[in-house]
């Protein structure tokens, strides 16, 4: 009989877990929609790739959109405009932007929870791969998918 209610016990927490593990990554996938509501609406639509949870560490949550190559000079061109980030330039293999730093305001849902003394913040950065052989010319930019990352910090 003991052995029944070891197992009975057993399968009980295990499904807890997977029901806690299950709201912890619901959580996650809204709190990365939320994310990318900080962006122009015109992004809103980018393809999500992932979105991470991380429990230690300042980086909390990040998104990963994926940014069609047609629209890699239109999506520059927006986060030049809304939120004066640099162009993409070419570093070693790839190009990359400055990372640029979006405040959470304090009524936004992401606030929420913020340690105390901390300040929340997303890191906004933009790069895409450039293919071809080292020391070639590099393939120009808008001729491979780029990926657009937002990470939520706590300072």
């Amino acid at each position: 009989m003991s052995g029944t209610y070891l197992a009975i016990g057993m399968l009980s927490a295990l499904l807890a877990l997977g029901t806690a593990v299950q709201r912890g990554e619901a959580t996650a996938q809204r709190n990365c929609d939320r994310m990318i509501r900080l962006l122009p609406e015109a992004l809103h639509d980018l393809p999500k790739h992932a979105c991470l949870r991380r429990e230690n560490g300042q980086v909390t949550l990040v998104a990963q959109l994926v940014v069609p190559a047609a629209r890699v000079l239109e999506v520059q061109r927006i986060l030049i405009t809304s939120h004066n980030m640099e162009p993409l330039r070419f570093v070693c293999c790839g190009y990359e932007t400055r990372p640029i730093t979006l405040p959470v305001p304090e009524e936004h849902p992401l606030a929420a929870g913020t340690p105390e003394g901390a300040i929340r913040s997303v890191i906004l950065t933009l790069g895409a791969t450039a293919i071809g052989e080292v020391g070639a010319t590099p393939e120009p930019l808008g001729q491979s998918d780029a990926d657009l990352t937002l990470e939520l910090v706590d300072y």
